[in-house]
């Protein structure tokens, strides 16, 4: 009896003791893995940020495409044939660039980067019984065409386009049913596009990053002269225009970035996003468009900069310590009810230019200019490009149709005038381009040039830190 209880508990302590020793190898192999895993991880990042030759310059595909990005489920960036597509809803692909944040669609076989703006640029009309892209006032909108003045507005405000973007391709094809085809009709001949109802699905549509709870077109025309759009819930129609009634959407620009883009830093995340280019802000004239501005207690949006100074538009309305300050465009009713006056007391204009005027700070910091307002109606077709034959000049005006980031605020008076016979305004309502009469009274928002040669005190240039120059 004593010896087989021996024996047993001698083969009790050999189990024990295997499965033990087997345990601890497990334990040092999963720990080594996890050593050599983020060992390699460490290493690979901060070759990235130091390469070993220091005149060795990464390119921005490379860093995207590196293989510990490439996922084979779930949200991320896929591997589509030769190309990188990033698929879903939570991917890092957050691109900043000329003041703006855009989001990567794309890496083609060639290095060339695809991007869209994460956000509106502003409201249009798409066109009028326009049959295609290029006829657009969309397109003309984006894209330098020719000499024709008034085209390009997006591109010229862009920081170095020559040097940063390629060619877009752009899909033209025409759809009665939504439906996800590869494109078989590609515009090559601009710098900026529209983003592709293909390019929509493919990286998950509803349930993408390119779903920001907005409307905005696409490239792709319908049926009768329509085109189809993203609408707020993420799905997509073609009803742009109704009869005499043509609806304005967003305009989320598609660029190319060119293959030899060098990354700079970042890591792709909205708060961390790649970057491109290096700054050094010593002016406003070394400001982009979309950046901040505090003056005046006010934080102010860049929309331009051109030999006229610094244009920017208020981040708001105008308020006092009783909330927002609401005034009609015109409390009279006459012939030109819709001009704006700046001597006119019945006049927004003359409010601007008297009683706002007085209440900013440095006033020696604005320039004064000479503006002209727009006409944007069934009248002229919808053409962004109509101006009148007067001159305005003055120090505050309004923003105009056609500027950068209309959209961004709601419930004002822009200084473009709309239905003449019906003495209406352009205003922004819902983020969309509707008709107010002069006499409804609306907030207002200011748009002032500053002097390009102040200097930059302190900020970042974000919302939340914006250049502080007083």
């Amino acid at each position: 009896m004593g010896s087989n209880t021996r024996k047993k508990r001698r083969l009790k302590l050999g189990v024990v003791k295997f499965f033990y020793n087997l345990l601890l190898f497990i334990n040092i192999v999963f720990i080594l893995g996890l050593i050599g895993y983020y060992g390699y991880r460490t290493k690979h990042y901060y070759d990235i940020e130091h390469p070993k030759n220091p005149n060795q310059v990464k390119t921005l595909a490379s860093v995207i495409t590196n293989e510990s990005n490439i996922v084979y489920s779930k949200d991320g960036l896929y591997t589509e044939g030769k190309d990188y597509r990033f698929i879903g809803r939570k991917v890092k692909n957050y691109v900043s660039y000329s003041g703006l944040l855009w989001r990567i669609i794309k890496v083609n076989e060639n290095g060339n980067i695809i991007l869209i703006s994460d956000d509106s640029q502003t409201p249009l009309v798409w066109g009028y019984d326009s049959k295609d892209y290029s006829d657009s006032y969309v397109n003309k909108w984006l894209n330098k065409i020719n000499k024709e003045e008034d085209t390009g507005i997006f591109y010229n405000a862009l920081s170095n386009p020559d040097k940063y973007l390629d060619y877009t391709d752009v899909c033209i094809d025409s759809y009665k049913k939504v439906k996800k085809s590869k494109c078989k009709k590609i515009y090559k001949k601009s710098k900026i596009g529209l983003i592709s109802i293909y390019d929509y699905l493919k990286a998950g549509g509803t349930k993408s990053y390119l779903n920001n709870n907005s409307y905005f077109w696409t490239s792709n025309m319908g049926v009768d002269n329509k085109v189809w759009y993203v609408f707020n819930h993420g799905g997509l129609s073609d009803k742009s225009n109704e009869f005499n009634d043509y609806y304005s959407y967003g305009v989320r620009p598609v660029i190319t970035l060119k293959d030899n883009v060098s990354y700079v830093k970042g890591t792709g995340t909205k708060t961390d996003p790649y970057i491109i280019e290096n700054y050094n802000y010593e002016t406003l004239k070394d400001t982009k468009i979309s950046q901040y501005i505090k003056y005046s207690n006010y934080n102010w949006k860049v929309i331009g900069n051109d030999e006229n100074g610094i244009k920017v538009v208020m981040d708001g309305v105008i308020t006092s310590a009783y909330g927002d300050i609401t005034r009609s465009f015109n409390t009279y009713v006459t012939k030109n009810a819709t001009k704006f006056k700046t001597n006119l007391y019945s006049n927004i204009g003359y409010y601007l230019n008297t009683t706002f005027y007085r209440t900013l700070r440095e006033p020696e910091y604005l320039n004064r200019v000479t503006v002209k307002q727009r006409y944007y109606s069934l009248e002229n077709s919808f053409n962004y490009q109509t101006t009148s034959n007067e001159f305005i000049n003055c120090y505050v005006s309004m923003p105009n149709i056609g500027d950068l980031y209309l959209d961004d605020v709601d419930n004002y008076y822009t200084m473009t005038i709309g239905e003449t016979d019906q003495n209406t305004m352009v205003s922004i309502n819902d983020k969309m381009i509707q008709y107010s009469p002069v006499r409804e009274r609306l907030n207002i928002r200011p748009v002032i040039y500053l002097r390009n040669d102040i200097s930059i005190q302190s900020g970042n240039g974000t919302k939340n830190s914006p250049f502080i120059i007083d």
